[in-house]
């Protein structure tokens, strides 16, 4: 008995030594193993620190990273070693601690960016390069270690190549081959407005700024006791039915109180009242504040005469911690209703404070992303809204003009806007990684600006060089939270400064012409560089509509490519391709219009028969003919044809055939040269974007009109014998191949405007 024991024991004991030492000979193949994990443990801090500063909960930076720390550190280094202790058990020859530190490294780090949306090939490529960046850092800690007694120059030597390859590793950002910057100075003749002064800077009202909230904020001291107005809370249940307790710790208030809390900038004078433009931010973390990112439009609307608020909606968005709450597309644009009532209920109430001086005869919203869309469901809010009895009394405030800054534009209800009787403006970038399609577009061909009464304008500019988080100066200049956001391209964007004052220049041009009836600042959206001397020097495609222009040409249904709905034919000669198709956008959805594609390969010639009651709407003289018009060179390649559209010149001649035969004809070359294709690289690895989130920027560019204007003077310069009134057909050429275009309008603009 005693003697089994022993041998019990024995065994044990031997087992254990056993284990003991494979554990000690974890390193035995791993001389560098220490220094390599040391190098990736590093790299996973810097990821966490990344991570923790996208990705806040509301504690503050420093608790964030501590916590992302602390986490981090535990899970590798206990990982990695029951890992390299597992291989040393099986007696694999190899550098156990090593292989563990890089596979736990990579498993974390491909966690996280995992989380952080990015997809496929690009996941894995991120991934592998920070362990490639650890590895490096191991070795430069390697070779400082092992070489204290060589001189400096031989250990600098050494430690040249992983140094500079760590270096390349964080600054290698390559240019697509067909990313070509484009600019609107370089491609138009127009000369610079001289009969007003640039929109952005002619204001010389002294502001004042102060909020306005329910109290009760438990992060800012300006909406829990430093404001000025004290404004109910409303109940947005009826809406949400899924907010957590922990959203209700962090806010201090849930679902059933909402605060309607704002921050304004107004004339300081008794010069008022004054029209009010409410701003409203889109979806971003709710732990990261978004509302004080357009003071730079308040202070400057403030200073034309304009009672600016930015409204607070932070509580609607989106937590890696809480999620969103549900329907908070209908909550943004009932939220931003219940500002204008609540305004409207201080008025009643013969309130003697700030908001007596709010014009709510002479309201203007601006949204941005989601916001944007928000702004554009309040000015249909009867679609949307009309059994809720707490929107009651919107109708008796007067909406004028909706901005929309890269706006969503998801279908609510199966239901989307459609405007009429208010101004629309909407404005995009086209390196935009979050709205990466131009959804605006959309909108803008859902708003109808015909009018008896009023003169109603729409416009849509779209940026070369522009993204989406740049037109909020909270956002930075990525489109995705961190980590991810830093593999984002931003080389070849134009600044967060110049963004911001193209989007001061048109939003305030558009704000003057629509509220303050200041027409010049038209010709800004029939062409940018009448602008230039307001506007960076980058690419501006626009197109503009009022209640003035005429439609000529179109493709709307009952309209194919050889016969006009409202009469009159086309005939075509050099085009492999005429078809009226749907407009479509990078994802293969709809832009809400048609338009006739023609695709050449030597140039081609496409005449427009005009009919008798088309004829009618062409005035006895002046104004122009617009041509709206996306270059679809990109197409070409999916056509078979070898081309560059990204630099090949397109040049398209315009012609009008008069009734007793003469053809006039005026050149794009002299007014306004045609756009090429606009290329958005948005990953810092173009060969990667495909892969990067899925198949969002699987397409590089999507077919983007611009409006370009013939006038008609322009064709009485020409010939003294021309005549609005004794055109029979319009001609469009293009002079050389290959191209592909699509035209989706030609109307006539009137001369005073």
């Amino acid at each position: 008995m005693v003697q089994k024991e022993l041998e019990h024991f024995s065994k044990r004991h031997l087992v254990k030594q056993w284990f003991l030492n494979r554990i000690r000979l974890t390193n035995h193949f791993d001389p560098g193993g220490i220094k390599l994990s040391l190098g990736l443990f590093v790299t996973g801090l810097i990821v966490m620190i990344l991570t923790a500063m996208g990705n806040p909960s509301g504690f503050g930076l420093a608790v964030d990273m501590l916590l992302h720390i602390l986490v981090f550190s535990g899970v590798y280094w206990l990982g990695i070693y029951l890992l390299a202790a597992l291989l040393s058990l099986l007696y694999l020859p190899i550098p156990r601690l090593t292989i563990a530190a890089v596979s736990g490294f990579y498993g974390v780090v491909w966690r996280i960016y995992s989380e952080g949306n990015l997809e496929g090939l690009f996941l894995h490529v991120v991934t592998a390069g920070w362990a490639v960046f650890g590895l490096l850092l191991g070795i430069c800690l390697i070779i400082l270690t092992r070489t204290k007694e060589d001189p400096i120059l031989i250990r600098s030597g050494k430690l040249a190549i992983p140094a500079a390859s760590m270096v390349f590793l964080v600054f290698f950002n390559p240019q697509a081959d067909d990313l070509n910057p484009v600019s609107t100075m370089d491609h138009s003749k127009a000369a610079p407005i001289e009969s007003v002064s640039n929109p952005a800077e002619n204001g010389s009202e002294t502001i004042r700024h102060f909020t306005y909230a329910s109290g009760g904020d438990q992060h800012r001291d300006e909406f829990r006791h430093g404001m000025e107005i004290q404004t109910r809370s409303v109940d947005g249940s009826h809406y949400i039915d899924d907010w957590p307790d922990s959203r209700t710790f962090f806010f201090g208030f849930d679902e059933s109180a909402l605060p309607l809390n704002g921050r304004v900038w107004m004339p300081d004078t008794d010069e008022g009242p004054f029209p009010v433009v409410l701003i409203v931010h889109g979806n971003h973390r709710m732990e990261h504040f978004s509302d004080e990112g357009y003071e730079y439009l308040g202070e400057m609307l403030a200073k034309k005469g304009y009672a600016a608020v930015s409204v607070d909606q932070n509580f609607l968005n989106y937590s890696g911690y809480t999620g969103i709450p549900s329907e908070n597309y209908l909550l943004r644009p009932w939220i931003l209703m219940q500002h204008l009532l609540e305004f409207q209920r201080h008025q009643l109430a013969g309130a003697d404070h700030a908001f007596r001086d709010f014009d709510l005869d002479q309201v203007s919203l601006i949204g941005h992303s989601r916001g944007g869309q928000a702004v554009s469901m309040v000015a249909d809010h009867g679609r949307f809204f009309a059994d809720d009895d707490s929107v009651n009394g919107i109708e008796m405030i007067d909406l004028r003009s909706v901005i929309a800054i890269a706006p969503t534009d998801r279908q609510i209800d199966e239901k989307r806007p459609r405007l009429s009787g208010v101004n629309y403006m909407t404005i995009h970038g086209a390196h935009d990684g979050d709205v990466h399609n131009f959804r605006g577009d959309r909108q803008f061909m859902r708003t109808d600006v015909s009018s008896n009464e009023n003169m109603i304008h729409k416009a849509s500019v779209y940026l070369t060089e522009g993204n989406h988080s740049q037109f909020n100066s909270d956002w930075g200049r990525a489109d995705m939270s961190l980590p991810g956001g830093m593999f984002l391209n931003r080389k070849h964007l134009m600044s967060a400064e110049e963004q911001r004052q193209a989007s001061e220049v048109f939003i305030s041009a558009f704000l003057d012409l629509t509220i303050r009836d200041k027409r010049d600042y038209i010709a800004l959206f029939q062409d940018a560089a009448s602008g230039s001397d307001w506007l960076p020097d980058s690419g501006y495609l626009t197109r503009y509509q009022n209640s003035k222009s005429k439609p000529l040409v179109s493709f709307d249904a009952g309209t194919d490519e050889f016969a006009f709905r409202e009469g009159g034919e086309s005939r075509f000669e050099g085009f492999y391709e005429t078809k009226v198709r749907q407009a479509e956008d990078r994802a293969g959805n709809t832009k809400a219009t048609r338009g006739l594609v023609l695709g050449t390969r030597t140039g081609g010639v496409w005449e427009a028969e005009l009919s008798p009651r088309i004829k009618n709407r062409l005035p006895e003289a002046g104004g122009a003919i617009g041509v709206s018009l996306a270059n679809l060179g990109h197409e070409l390649e999916d056509d078979g044809i070898s081309a560059n559209p990204w630099e090949d010149s397109l040049t398209m001649n315009f012609s009008v055939v008069m009734t007793n035969g003469e053809t006039v004809t005026l050149s794009s070359d002299d007014i306004h040269a045609i756009y090429p294709p606009i290329y958005s690289q948005y990953s810092r690895y173009p060969e990667l974007d495909q892969t990067m989130r899925g198949d969002k920027y699987t397409n590089p560019t999507e077919g983007i009109f611009h409006v370009y204007y013939f006038p008609l003077e322009k064709f009485r310069e020409q010939s003294p014998r021309f005549q609005p009134s004794a055109i029979q057909s319009f001609l469009l050429e293009v002079e050389d191949g290959p191209a592909k275009i699509m035209v989706d309008w030609m109307n006539w603009y009137p001369e005073d405007e």
